[in-house]
């Protein structure tokens, strides 16, 4: 025999014990073996069994699943997805209209602060001139009694005196703070002004965009779910002729593309019986497409807001 059929059978033995060595190892948690679980499993289409040299004398030994995929469960999530789709460029263009109008109202509440601060300071300086006012005729009725009462008289001489200018007083504090009140009011209503002028100017880009972003991502999700989907669950082991078998990955690929991993066996191995529906559960999981989180993606406009949820300007994404 040749030196390289000699090679060649010693790597087929030794590829054959690795696989072996792995299908014989009992799964942790579990009165099955691996071999018992995975070689015909519930769920997959096919299945199949791989080698290749590792580090350190082990081998890698992989177990591919193609999963059974159902034509149901791929138009139900599209459906899903539709509805979600639906929703959401609604709702954007529902957002304008109320971010419309919450600057409308920002508006409409900075006008309504300057009447308020307006009549506020009328209605200090009339209750003022009121008192004032009272006070004037008890005066009159105190000078013009017919008790000769110097001291009294004289107290509501003083007193008189001190209410007129408290209120002389009341008028300068009151006019001062009305130049600065009435200046603050209308750099507020000029503000609110320059941001609705500026949302309006937004609203044909605005909902144009949305109307783009909805036909952009049906297009993805129609992709999506258009054609075969090929569901594939790899499961790799180190095999070590002393050291024995530890599971060393489970990957998930969706048409070729890698969708979940962890270091784990997954959990549904320990019950074969019910692989078929677990296996059914993740492609239903997988295949979903994020209609919401691809809008929000693609959508090329985002508004700012400040404190208190008032919009403080719409920008293109960079």
């Amino acid at each position: 025999m040749s030196a390289l059929l000699l090679v060649s059978a010693a790597l087929g033995a030794c590829t054959n014990s690795s696989i072996t060595q792995v299908k014989e190892s009992a799964l942790p948690q579990s009165n099955f073996t691996f071999g018992e679980v995975l070689d015909g499993a519930k769920g997959c289409k096919s299945t199949d069994w791989d080698h290749s040299k590792a580090d350190y004398g082990q081998t890698l030994v992989e177990f591919t699943c193609l999963t059974a995929t159902s034509d149901d469960v791929v138009q139900a999530a599209k459906q899903h997805s539709l509805q979600e789709l639906d929703k959401v460029a609604q709702e954007k263009e529902q957002q304008y209209a109320k971010m419309l109008e919450a600057v409308q109202q920002q508006v409409a509440n900075a006008k309504s602060m300057l009447e308020r601060s307006e009549q506020a300071r009328k209605s200090k300086l009339e209750s003022a001139a009121q008192a004032l006012k009272d006070y004037e005729a008890q005066a009159a009725q105190v000078a013009s009694s017919p008790i000769n009462n110097p001291t009294w008289k004289r107290m509501a001489e003083q007193e008189l005196a001190r209410m007129k200018s408290n209120y002389a007083e009341l008028q300068s504090k009151l006019e001062s703070e009305r130049s600065v009140e009435q200046a603050q009011d209308q750099e507020a209503i000029a503000s609110a002004q320059k941001r609705l002028e500026e949302m309006a100017q937004w609203k044909d880009r605005y909902l144009a965009a949305a109307k783009a972003t909805k036909e952009k991502v049906a297009g993805d999700l129609d992709a999506h779910f258009s054609g075969s989907h090929k569901f594939l669950l790899k499961v790799t082991f180190l095999a070590h002729e002393d050291k024995g078998v530890n599971v060393n990955s489970s990957e998930w690929f969706l048409n070729e593309k890698k969708v979940a991993s962890n270091a784990f066996i997954p959990a549904f191995l320990r019950h074969p019986q019910d692989m078929d529906t677990a296996l059914q559960d993740m492609f239903k999981e997988k295949i979903q497409f994020n209609a919401l989180e691809r809008y929000a993606k693609e959508f090329p406009i985002e508004c700012a807001y400040e404190w208190g949820g008032r919009v403080s300007g719409c920008t293109l994404k960079q």
